[in-house]
Protein backbone atom coordinates (compact mmCIF):
# COMPACT_ATOMS: atom_id res chain seq x y z
CA UNK A 1 0.00 0.00 0.00
CA UNK A 2 1.76 3.65 -1.10
CA UNK A 3 1.42 6.25 1.50
CA UNK A 4 -0.04 9.96 1.45
CA UNK A 5 0.85 12.47 3.71
CA UNK A 6 -1.60 15.33 3.70
CA UNK A 7 -0.16 18.87 5.51
CA UNK A 8 -2.25 21.43 6.70
CA UNK A 9 -0.38 24.45 8.00
CA UNK A 10 -2.48 26.24 11.03
CA UNK A 11 -2.20 29.19 12.79
CA UNK A 12 -4.96 30.38 14.91
CA UNK A 13 -7.11 28.38 13.07
CA UNK A 14 -9.69 26.53 16.31
CA UNK A 15 -12.46 27.36 14.56
CA UNK A 16 -12.10 25.96 10.56
CA UNK A 17 -9.23 23.53 11.32
CA UNK A 18 -12.26 20.69 11.98
CA UNK A 19 -13.47 21.47 8.58
CA UNK A 20 -9.93 21.31 6.94
CA UNK A 21 -9.23 18.03 8.59
CA UNK A 22 -12.90 16.35 7.25
CA UNK A 23 -11.79 17.96 3.92
CA UNK A 24 -9.55 15.51 3.50
CA UNK A 25 -10.55 12.86 1.12
CA UNK A 26 -9.28 10.28 3.56
CA UNK A 27 -11.84 7.50 2.60
CA UNK A 28 -11.47 7.72 -1.12
CA UNK A 29 -7.60 7.71 -0.82
CA UNK A 30 -7.85 4.51 0.98
CA UNK A 31 -10.63 2.89 -1.16
CA UNK A 32 -7.52 3.78 -3.84
CA UNK A 33 -5.10 1.74 -1.55
CA UNK A 34 -3.57 4.93 -0.03
CA UNK A 35 -2.41 4.74 3.28
CA UNK A 36 -3.51 8.58 4.49
CA UNK A 37 -2.09 10.09 7.30
CA UNK A 38 -3.66 14.29 7.93
CA UNK A 39 -0.57 16.66 9.85
CA UNK A 40 -1.47 19.59 11.03
CA UNK A 41 1.78 21.87 11.29
CA UNK A 42 0.73 24.30 14.19
CA UNK A 43 2.87 27.77 14.02
CA UNK A 44 2.25 28.32 17.60
CA UNK A 45 -1.19 28.95 17.81
CA UNK A 46 -2.64 30.52 20.89
CA UNK A 47 -6.14 28.85 20.44
CA UNK A 48 -7.45 25.61 20.46
CA UNK A 49 -6.19 24.67 17.47
CA UNK A 50 -3.99 21.84 18.15
CA UNK A 51 -6.70 20.34 21.01
CA UNK A 52 -9.19 20.38 18.01
CA UNK A 53 -7.13 18.98 15.74
CA UNK A 54 -5.84 16.36 17.38
CA UNK A 55 -9.48 15.17 18.76
CA UNK A 56 -10.23 14.76 14.84
CA UNK A 57 -8.10 12.73 14.49
CA UNK A 58 -4.98 14.86 12.71
CA UNK A 59 -1.22 14.27 13.95
CA UNK A 60 -0.16 17.57 15.17
CA UNK A 61 2.91 19.27 15.12
CA UNK A 62 4.86 21.95 15.82
CA UNK A 63 6.48 23.80 13.26
CA UNK A 64 9.81 24.74 13.48
CA UNK A 65 10.89 22.72 16.08
CA UNK A 66 13.85 21.70 14.64
CA UNK A 67 14.90 25.13 13.49
CA UNK A 68 18.28 26.62 14.74
CA UNK A 69 18.16 29.86 13.14
CA UNK A 70 17.77 33.78 14.15
CA UNK A 71 15.26 34.29 11.27
CA UNK A 72 12.86 31.57 9.84
CA UNK A 73 11.16 32.61 6.41
CA UNK A 74 8.01 31.07 6.24
CA UNK A 75 6.35 30.85 2.60
CA UNK A 76 5.43 29.35 -0.57
CA UNK A 77 7.26 29.21 -3.13
CA UNK A 78 6.31 31.89 -5.65
CA UNK A 79 6.19 34.36 -2.30
CA UNK A 80 9.86 33.02 -1.58
CA UNK A 81 11.47 34.19 -4.86
CA UNK A 82 9.60 37.20 -4.97
CA UNK A 83 11.21 38.41 -1.12
CA UNK A 84 14.36 37.20 -2.37
CA UNK A 85 14.60 38.94 -6.18
CA UNK A 86 13.31 42.14 -4.19
CA UNK A 87 16.52 42.02 -2.02
CA UNK A 88 14.01 41.76 1.24
CA UNK A 89 16.96 39.54 2.69
CA UNK A 90 18.92 42.60 3.42
CA UNK A 91 15.98 43.81 5.73
CA UNK A 92 16.48 40.62 7.98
Amino acid sequence: MKTVSVIIPTLNEESSIGKAIYGVPVAELVKNRFKTTVYVIDGHSTDGTLENAASKGAVVRAAFEVVDADHVIKSDIPNLKLFLNNNNIDNL
